[in-house]
């Protein structure tokens, strides 16, 4: 009977762990999809960004989240980072425009810094 208690600790942990997925991890992923539906939404005012290749769009859509822009990655190219404007493209462009050049790493952690060009949006082209 003398080796009960560790193993107790052990399935302790793991349904703590098993908990904590369910109900922080897995809540958090359905919102995501569910603002990724919305922003790619037809009828939703969005505009577009093709991030560089030598850049995560992660980077991009960091800085776009913490300045309160809801952006997701367009499903059919995950290069395409779409960015939700209620109030109407032409109003938010100039904004989400500097926003977006102030992502000036390639990657989140220890990125490499970048030097993009002028920030066009792909109705621009």
């Amino acid at each position: 009977m003398g080796g009960g208690l560790p193993g107790l600790v052990i399935a302790a942990v793991l349904l703590i762990v098993v908990m904590f997925v369910v109900f922080l991890v897995v809540p958090a992923a359905r919102d995501r999809q569910r603002v990724a539906r919305s922003i790619n939404a037809p009828e939703t005012a969005t505009l577009e960004y093709r991030v560089p290749e030598s850049q995560d769009p992660a980077v991009v859509l960091a800085a776009l989240a913490s300045d309160g822009y809801q952006a997701a990655l367009a499903p059919e190219d995950t290069r395409l980072v779409r960015v939700a404007c209620p109030p109407g493209v032409d109003r938010e462009r100039a904004r989400v425009r500097a926003v977006i050049s102030t992502a000036t790493s390639s990657a989140i952690d220890h990125g490499a810094p970048v030097h993009a060009d002028r920030v066009r949006f792909t109705d621009e082209r």
